[in-house]
């Protein structure tokens, strides 16, 4: 399923108003700017669903998407893909 703003509404769920985009970051590390803020976010109980394009654009690493799902899993977040 493709998630537009209108998807989003449809299921009562709210885009913020910020993204959290790491463009000139590898996906090989969670090294990112913008990855730990949404972790950050996620532990604060700001996000609860979070959608993303690719897995590999998410992370590239089994470990790293494994310690992710459970930060989501400790937060009861979402994640769709």
């Amino acid at each position: 399923m493709r998630f537009t703003r209108a998807n989003l509404l449809m299921r009562s769920w709210i885009a913020v108003s910020d993204d959290y985009d790491d463009p000139a970051y590898s996906g090989g590390n969670m090294e990112r700017p913008a990855l730990q803020r949404l972790l950050a976010d996620i532990e604060a109980g700001k996000i609860d669903v979070v959608i993303i394009y690719k897995i590999d654009r998410f992370t590239r690493s089994l470990a790293d998407f494994s310690r992710m799902v459970e930060v989501f899993e400790q937060h009861r977040c979402r994640l769709f893909r």
